[in-house]
């Protein structure tokens, strides 16, 4: 059983988008998520990334659109995991210097 039929010029799009997520700076949101905690994380799931121009001129509009939608949904949820997981690592380590000094 087949899926839904994806245009080319989509498919591609969407394709070049998951390639630009390793330039997004990881380290940035990941310290986002260790100092503030679940602030990182709403700010992450809200805000709205900036779509890298460079990468559509020329393109058809089609194009454009099928990169932005996916580029901002996929930035948008690789933020979220790395603020997510700064969250947890900041958390583990604040209830490991917790036990260290109140014993």
């Amino acid at each position: 059983m087949e899926g839904p039929r994806v245009d080319p010029i989509t498919k591609l799009a969407r394709e070049d988008a998951r390639q630009d997520l390793g330039h997004n700076a990881d380290l940035r949101w990941f310290a986002y998520g260790t100092g503030c905690w679940v602030f990182a994380v709403v700010h992450a799931s809200v805000s709205t990334p900036t779509v890298p121009s460079d990468r559509l001129l020329g393109k058809t509009p089609k194009y454009v659109n099928a990169y932005t939608e996916a580029y901002k949904s996929s930035i948008k949820n690789r933020r979220m995991e790395i603020s997510a997981v700064g969250w947890v690592v900041s958390m583990a380590a604040t209830l490991w210097l917790w036990t260290i000094f109140t014993d």
